[in-house]
């Protein structure tokens, strides 16, 4: 089974976890690694690692450096690294990653490119209309 850890994809702890009882609306943005075992809503995010525990449901546009699901995501991902779609794991949109694995028993259902997602994430902070949406 492939454990992110041991194949050096995450470098860090997460900055950030999303716990599992938590739900975040609205604009994501940040510069570090990110957990998500909760819900997240809206747009997403991360010019670190994103990873997405098999409790974690995301209804986003998600973009990070590099990526592993166990969890569902519904929406577009972009992904600049490596994207790893574990047994348990599901995305239901369009995939754009430089690398993307995907284990038995994982769901795809939208479109995949691949050897094109390289570049680095943009981080942007939310302007104040943005932040005074929520």
């Amino acid at each position: 089974m492939f454990n992110p850890k041991e194949e050096g994809m995450m470098d860090d702890a997460p900055e950030t976890i999303i716990g599992q009882a938590v739900r975040v609306e609205g604009v994501f943005s940040g510069s570090g690694n990110v957990t998500v075992y909760g819900e997240v809503v809206g747009t997403f995010t991360t010019s670190g690692d994103l990873i997405v525990e098999d409790t974690a449901k995301i209804e986003a546009d998600v973009e990070a450096n590099n990526i592993t699901v166990s969890g569902e995501i519904h929406g577009k991902i972009k992904c600049h690294g490596q994207l790893n779609l574990l047994a348990s794991g599901k995305i239901y949109g369009d995939v754009q990653s430089e690398v993307f694995s995907v284990e038995t028993g994982a769901i795809l259902q939208g479109q995949c490119v691949t050897g094109n997602g390289g570049g680095t994430v943009e981080h942007e902070e939310p302007t104040e209309e943005e932040v005074n949406e929520e």
